[in-house]
């Protein structure tokens, strides 16, 4: 299902599992199974509202975004692990530079009250499923606006406007 809303609509499952919803790479995988190649990069893609979020929070210091596991306790109890997307401020959480890592919900409360990061999964209208490795928000947002980042230690001063090497051939 994408973009599932509603009052019958849940994340978790009849025997209790997480339910996600189908991420854009997933249905693109499901397609390719019947023949369909189609490619798609979505944090290529961002919508204009997930651009301006983004750039928003990293004008407040936040400058990656990833996926931990987040401890949490069910209505049952019962303790699970849920993917939830973060908006961090790096230099603080260097325990967390690992995608998909487990979160401990006493640190994370500690962190959120150190304003260090953000739980962004359930914003408005903005969904997430391309958040599959840890990105520099800067880098997403230069990336959407065409620009192709550069490494921070390769000297452009010697390239044309088509990023590639001056060469003087005699014409």
């Amino acid at each position: 299902m994408i973009k599932g809303h509603g009052s019958l609509i849940t994340e978790i499952a009849e025997d209790g599992g997480d339910l996600p919803f189908l991420s854009t790479q997933q249905i693109l995988d499901q397609l390719m199974k019947f023949g369909f190649y189609v490619t798609y990069d979505v944090k290529n893609n961002l919508p204009q509202e997930t651009f301006n979020f983004l750039a928003q929070v990293l004008d407040l210091g936040f400058d990656k975004i990833t996926r931990v596991a987040l401890e949490t306790i069910d209505d049952c109890g019962i303790k699970v692990w849920r993917p939830t997307i973060l908006v961090m401020k790096s230099e603080y959480n260097t325990d967390l530079l690992n995608f998909d890592c487990k979160l401990a919900r006493k640190a994370f409360n500690q962190k959120l009250t150190d304003n260090v990061l953000m739980n962004v999964t359930h914003t408005d209208n903005i969904q997430w499923d391309w958040v599959i490795y840890i990105a520099n928000i800067s880098d997403i947002l230069k990336e959407n606006l065409g620009e192709v980042p550069v490494p921070p230690n390769v000297d452009t001063s010697g390239f044309t406007e088509y990023d590639s090497e001056v060469v003087n051939d005699g014409e």
